[in-house]
């Protein structure tokens, strides 16, 4: 297998240490900015950092559009990352997951939309790289979105449930992924319809430790489901700003009568 394949309709450039790979419409577009180390990045003129992720993700105005793209440099987690911080053995990572992400938009399964990656051979032999995506604008963690919504019963029942409907979209898709915690999916809220709801579009990101399988079993997805609850506890979002009631409705809206009563209890 190889673990630098490049997905059909990407290009791959290296010059010197430095290679991109990008979708082939947007190499001359975004050349300019991808031959630039993240450092230089995130002083370019319009450039945010983003307030989730441990390495300081950073989205900045994409040349000749409205648009911005995100730029992820991958880091460690954990005392690995206290050790190692950006440092790679290989860049296979980062290849990986823009193959699963470029797979599951194929799929149509809710992920943000792939433009490439970037990776730097350093001088001690290890290895910097940048995961590229197009930014989800007015986009928010699920976790910071909640507090915002402590007090509205009904949209927090409409937003867990349209997250527990792509989530199990994904499953069944076959999309299991690596970290599901509250800060991976992202909520975008859209302007209230004539019956005067909400419409939420959700999206699962940061797909470096995902994969697709053939098929995710009923033990599978509970722990993708416990991962996310234990996720919403750490950030105090639950029993805060969602009780263990909601959550638990949560998950009956993903399982409805497949699971026990004994079963939904054991994710509280």
């Amino acid at each position: 297998m190889n673990n630098q394949a490049v997905p059909p309709g990407y290009t791959a450039i290296q010059e010197g240490s430095r290679t991109r790979v990008v979708k082939a419409e947007l190499e001359q577009q975004l050349r300019e900015l991808m031959t630039k180390p993240f450092e230089e990045l995130v002083n370019q003129a319009g450039a945010q950092r983003v307030s989730t992720g441990r390495a300081g993700p950073t989205h900045l105005p994409a040349p000749g559009t409205s648009e911005h793209v995100l730029v992820r440099p991958y880091a460690h987690g954990g005392l690995l990352g206290q050790m190692r911080g950006r440092e790679f053995s290989d860049p296979a990572r980062a290849y990986r997951e823009l193959a699963v992400c470029h797979k599951a938009q194929e799929l149509n399964l809710p992920v943000s939309s792939p433009i490439g990656l970037t990776t730097q051979r350093l001088s001690n032999g290890k290895w910097h790289m940048e995961a590229w995506s197009w930014w989800i604008t007015n986009a928010i963690a699920l976790s910071l979105h909640l507090p915002q919504l402590a007090g509205d019963t009904d949209a927090k029942r409409e937003l867990m449930a349209a997250v527990a409907g792509t989530l199990k979209h994904g499953h069944d898709a076959g999309l299991l992924h690596g970290d599901l915690n509250s800060r991976n999916i992202i909520v975008e809220q859209g302007a209230k319809g004539e019956g005067g709801q909400l419409y939420w579009k959700i999206s699962v990101v940061d797909l470096d430790k995902a994969e697709l399988v053939p098929s995710l079993t009923t033990e599978q997805r509970q722990s993708q489901l416990k991962r996310l609850f234990r996720s919403l506890v750490k950030e105090r979002v639950i029993p805060k700003h969602l009780t263990h009631a909601e959550f638990g409705a949560f998950i009956h809206a993903y399982f409805g009568d497949a699971l026990t009563e004994v079963q939904r209890n054991n994710f509280l």
